[in-house]
């Protein structure tokens, strides 16, 4: 789906479109949460965050994947967007000293595997 708006020259679609999803989900929680308890306060921080977070974790990221698809092969930008959870442990423990399981260590080998397999694919 990215690519196809991508292409159409449209990143602004790909890179919007999770906000309103997020949205339908969090508001009916937040508003619940503030009638349960009878105060807007508590959910006014968590609700700013949560505005920063969309922001800077669902739209410039995929806005940036969508610029990105959109001047590259299609069977390129899958294995770089496959190997993304590999590159994201790492920054979690190079940044979070978050230590991965074995299991986990098994999975992520398995994707550079599988990625590397494709890789060669393709240039053949």
């Amino acid at each position: 789906m990215a690519r196809y708006y991508a292409k159409g020259g449209s990143e602004v679609e790909v890179s919007w479109g999770a906000i309103p999803y997020t949205l339908i989900v969090t508001a009916p929680t937040a508003i619940v949460y503030s009638v349960i308890t009878n105060s807007w306060r508590p959910i006014i921080r968590p609700a700013l965050w949560g505005v920063y977070l969309g922001v800077v974790a669902t739209v410039i990221p995929y806005r940036l994947f969508a610029m990105g698809v959109s001047r590259i092969r299609a069977s390129t930008a899958s294995v770089i967007a496959t190997v993304e959870p590999v590159l994201a442990a790492i920054w979690g423990f190079l940044l979070f000293r978050q230590v991965p399981t074995a299991l986990t260590l098994v999975a992520y080998a398995l994707i550079i595997v599988a990625s590397i397999i494709v890789s060669f694919e393709e240039s053949q």
